[in-house]
């Protein structure tokens, strides 16, 4: 959340009063005691806030995981005291959570969802898993979008010398970087001149780079631990294709999502974004998941396709257009006063998960 929501702030300003404040975790390794009382610390400040200004809407930023469902449920409990609208921004779903289940955190899911106005998911996808598995929420469920910083929708297309192939995420197993250095191998097989620069840090980037070592990969992959987003957003410009094989079922991967306004060709799996905006062969290639021979695949073909990689380029800044910060702004507005029923509105209290701009 720490690159989307300042950007969707910075564009609602334009148009509406926000006070933001923080409501999740503060580090990553706070103990349970720790978080209950920042919990009711944190909601004892917000009722403050609603009692002296007043808000038209809450608008929670977060996700919908077991973790997110404890701590949104006595928020939402207070927003249906106080008679207030309350947005769920879901930047992240669970497909476990969305399903129907038994137990303490499906109660506290039911009391959550009973309390919230408008739930707003990332894709089509989300929006039917929601819909069909919590009925509860017919009508009161909307996709809407993250904002694309404009320094990638500006990014000037100019591909490297050599085919160069760029995966960016944090470094997680699951979002695919193992998968396709197994697959580095075939794809120098058929180019010899390809390159491979992995971006990101994380959990397994040790273990990444030995493998790389002990592969003996070094003259044909480059892991950089951090660039900053001009800087990354060159690399997307150059490469002649963005290789995301992630596993997880993304609404709205922004690393994609960027990519796309540079107007990078992609391989990637099917995740949610793809199956409700992205068309084969239009906008990317897609590969199977945990299959570095259908990466390599994938990725020969569209490094051996320079027509195809042009048209992908064309259409990828032309659809990353409307996730520009504008057109995303007046989106949540046009929710907001949809909410309040009355037009136009002014005052808007912002909570977010884990925002730098809170």
């Amino acid at each position: 959340l720490a690159t989307c929501v300042p950007l969707l702030r910075n564009g609602l300003e334009r148009y509406v009063e926000i006070d933001p404040f923080q409501h999740g975790a503060t580090t990553n390794e706070e103990s349970i005691a720790w978080k209950c009382l920042r919990t009711v610390v944190n909601l004892a400040r917000v009722e403050r806030k609603v009692l002296c200004r007043r808000p038209d809407v809450i608008h929670v930023n977060s996700a919908f995981d077991q973790r997110s469902i404890l701590r949104d449920v006595p928020l939402a409990l207070l927003a249906g005291r106080h008679g207030l609208p309350l947005l769920l921004m879901v930047h992240g779903s669970a497909p476990e959570s969305v399903r129907p289940n038994t137990g303490t955190v499906e109660q506290l899911k039911r009391i959550l969802l009973r309390n919230v106005s408008l739930v707003c998911v990332l894709s089509a996808v989300e929006k039917n898993e929601f819909e069909s598995f919590l009925p509860q929420l017919a009508g009161r469920v909307c996709v809407v979008k993250n904002v694309i910083a404009e320094s990638f929708l500006k990014t000037a297309r100019r591909e490297s010398g050599e085919p160069l192939v760029l995966f960016a995420s944090r470094f997680l197993k699951k979002k695919g970087p193992f998968d396709l250095l197994e697959a580095v191998p075939s794809i120098v097989g058929a180019l010899p001149n390809a390159r491979f620069v992995f971006v990101g840090d994380g959990p397994d980037a040790a273990e990444f780079d030995r493998e790389v070592r002990n592969r003996r990969m070094g003259s044909v992959v480059q892991r950089l631990p951090y660039v900053g987003r001009d800087e990354i957003a060159a690399w997307y410009g150059r490469a002649w294709a963005l290789v995301f094989p992630t596993l997880f079922a993304e609404g709205m991967p922004m690393v994609m999502a960027e990519a796309m306004g540079t107007g990078a060709p992609i391989v990637t799996t099917r995740t949610r974004f793809c199956r409700s905006y992205t068309t084969e062969y239009e906008h990317c290639l897609y590969c199977e998941p945990q299959a570095p021979d259908s990466i390599a695949r994938q990725v020969i073909r569209l490094l051996g396709d320079a027509a195809m990689r042009r048209r992908m380029s064309e259409n990828n800044r032309r659809f990353a257009m409307r996730f520009c910060q504008d057109a995303v702004a007046q989106e949540f507005v046009q929710l907001y006063d949809r909410m309040c029923q009355v037009m136009p509105r002014t005052s808007i209290a912002l909570t977010s998960e884990k925002s730098a701009a809170s």
